[in-house]
C-alpha cells in the first residue's frame, strides 16, 4: 500500500513562516488509504451518534425510575449534554488545529465511551445528568479533529461525498443507538442498554491509535507547504470567520434549522410511544427501518448531488441545505398530525430522508469558508452553535412547551409541541438564501488565506 508522508513536529508542514512560494499540486491521492480511513471515521462517527442519542429511546423508562417531568427529561436528551460539548468544541477545535489530530481524538473516543458506560450507574437525576455532559466533553474534544482530517485525506470534489459518508456514520449510530437502546431496555433495562453502547469505543479507540494516520494539513488542496505560515490566536481567529457572510449565514441558518430538527428527533420516540401506543421494541424496529430507508439515503443522496453537480463558488452546497430546509417541515408536520399511527409510521423515513440532506454540505461549508489552517475551529465553532443551540435548546423547548399545553388542558400536546418546532426550518432557509450571495467570494478568500 502507498504511503502518505506525515510531517514530524517541527517540520515546515506545521511550523515556520510562509515562504510565498506558488500553490504545489495536491498530493497524490491514495485512494487504497483514503478508503481505509474513510471506514474508521464512519466508525468513529458512529460510535458518537450512538452514545449521544440513545438517550431518545431511554427517555420514557429513566422518566419512570427517577419520576421526572418533561422538562427535565429535554435537560437529559439535550441542553445537559449540549452546554459543555458547546462550551468546549470551540477551544479544543482550535487545539486541533495546532497539534496532533489523531492524538487528540484517540483520547476522546475513549473518555466518552466510559462516560457513557458510567450513565448507567447512576442512580439518580443528577448523577446521569452530570454523567450525560462529560459524554459531551469526550464528544467535543474528537469532532472538530474528525472534520479536519477527512477534509485533509480528501480533494475538494471528493470531499463533500467523504463527509456525507462521515455523516452517514452518524445516522448509523443514532440508528443503532435507538435499536440497541429499545431492545435491551426493554429486554435487560436501561442501564445495560447504556453499557452495550459504550464498549465498542474502547476497541475502537485502540483502531485510530494503530491505523489512522495525522495527514498534513492542505495537502489535498495543494497548500500543505503555504499551511507552515504563523497561525493566528483564537480570537481573531473567530472574528476572521464571522466575518465572511456566508459562514456567518450558513451557521446561523443550519442552527436554526437544528432547534426544530433536533427537537423533533429527541421526542419522535416518545410521540409514536405516547400518542399512538407504539410498544418499545416495535418502535425500535420502525425507527431502524425509518432511518435505514431515509438517513442513509439522505446523507448519501446529499453529498452525492454536491459531488454530481460541483461548482467551485459553493452554491450547489446552499441549495441543497436550503431544499431540505424547505420540504422537510411540511413532512414533518403531516407526520405528528395525523390521526393514524400507520400513517404517521409510513411518513417517518420520507420525513427523516429530507431532514438529513443538509448534513453533509453543512460540514463541507464550513471547511471550504476556513481556509486550511482554521478548519478544526471552523468545525468547532458552527457545532458549538448547533449543539448549544440547537440539539441543547431544540428537546428542551419541545419538552416546556409540551409540559405548557399540557397545564393548559390540551389533549395531546406533545403532538402540538412537535408541530410548533418546525418553523424553526424555516428560518434556516432564509439564511441558505442570504448566505448564497457571498459565498463564492468568501470561498475564494478562504483560499487566498491558504
Amino acid at each position: 500500500m502507498a504511503s502518505i508522508e506525515i510531517p514530524q513536529r517541527g517540520s515546515q508542514s506545521e511550523t515556520g513562516s510562509c515562504t510565498g512560494a506558488p500553490a504545489a499540486a495536491p498530493a497524490a491521492y491514495d485512494s487504497r488509504y483514503a478508503f481505509w480511513a474513510l471506514a474508521i471515521i464512519f466508525c468513529i462517527n458512529l460510535s458518537n451518534y450512538m452514545d449521544r442519542f440513545i438517550m431518545s429511546i431511554l427517555v420514557e423508562p429513566v422518566k419512570r425510575e427517577f419520576g421526572l417531568s418533561d422538562a427535565q427529561a429535554g435537560l437529559l436528551t439535550g441542553l445537559g449534554f449540549a452546554f459543555v460539548y458547546s462550551l468546549l468544541i470551540l477551544p479544543v477545535g482550535r487545539l486541533s488545529d495546532r497539534y496532533s489530530r489523531k492524538k487528540i481524538l484517540t483520547g476522546a473516543i475513549a473518555l466518552w465511551s466510559l462516560m457513557s458506560a458510567l450513565c448507567g450507574a447512576a442512580s439518580n437525576f443528577v448523577m446521569l445528568l452530570l454523567a450525560r455532559t462529560a459524554v459531551g466533553v469526550g464528544e467535543a474534544v474528537g469532532v472538530p479533529a474528525i472534520h479536519s482530517m477527512t477534509s485533509d485525506i480528501f480533494p475538494a470534489k471528493k470531499r463533500p461525498m467523504a463527509l456525507s459518508v462521515m455523516g452517514l456514520g452518524g445516522a448509523v449510530g443514532a440508528t443503532l443507538g435507538l435499536l440497541v437502546g429499545g431492545l435491551i431496555s426493554q429486554y435487560y433495562g436501561w442501564r445495560w442498554a447504556f453499557l452495550s453502547a459504550a464498549s465498542p469505543g474502547f476497541l475502537l479507540a485502540l483502531v485510530v491509535a494503530l491505523f489512522l494516520r495525522e495527514p498534513a494539513r492542505g495537502q489535498s488542496d495543494g497548500v500543505a507547504a503555504q499551511a507552515q505560515q504563523p497561525v493566528r490566536g483564537f480570537w481573531p481567529t473567530v472574528r476572521m470567520l464571522c466575518a465572511r457572510k456566508a459562514y456567518f449565514h450558513v451557521v446561523v441558518g443550519v442552527t436554526l434549522a437544528a432547534v426544530g430538527s433536533m427537537g423533533a428527533n429527541a421526542w419522535t420516540p416518545a410521540f409514536f410511544m405516547r400518542i399512538h401506543h407504539v410498544p418499545q421494541a416495535e418502535l425500535g424496529l420502525w425507527l431502524t427501518a425509518s432511518q435505514a430507508l431515509g438517513a442513509f439515503a439522505g446523507s448519501l443522496g446529499g453529498g452525492w448531488v454536491c459531488a454530481k453537480f460541483y461548482r467551485p463558488d459553493g452554491k450547489t452546497l446552499l441549495w441543497v441545505m436550503g431544499t431540505s430546509f424547505l420540504v422537510a417541515p411540511m413532512l414533518g408536520l403531516f407526520m405528528v398530525l395525523a390521526p393514524a399511527p400507520h400513517v404517521a409510521l409510513m411518513a417517518l423515513p420520507v420525513f427523516t430522508l429530507m431532514g438529513s440532506l443538509w448534513m453533509g454540505p453543512f460540514y463541507t461549508a464550513q471547511q471550504e469558508l476556513a481556509g486550511v489552517r482554521n478548519r478544526s475551529t471552523a468545525s468547532g465553532l458552527g457545532l458549538m452553535c448547533f449543539n448549544l443551540l440547537g440539539a441543547g435548546c431544540g428537546p428542551l423547548i419541545v419538552g416546556v412547551l409540551s409540559d405548557t399545553f399540557d397545564a393548559a388542558g390540551m389533549a395531546t400536546p406533545l403532538r402540538y409541541a412537535l408541530a410548533c418546532s418546525f418553523a424553526f426550518l424555516f428560518l434556516g432557509l432564509i439564511h441558505m438564501l442570504m448566505a448564497s450571495r457571498t459565498i463564492g467570494q468568501d470561498i475564494q478568500d478562504a483560499r487566498a488565506d491558504a
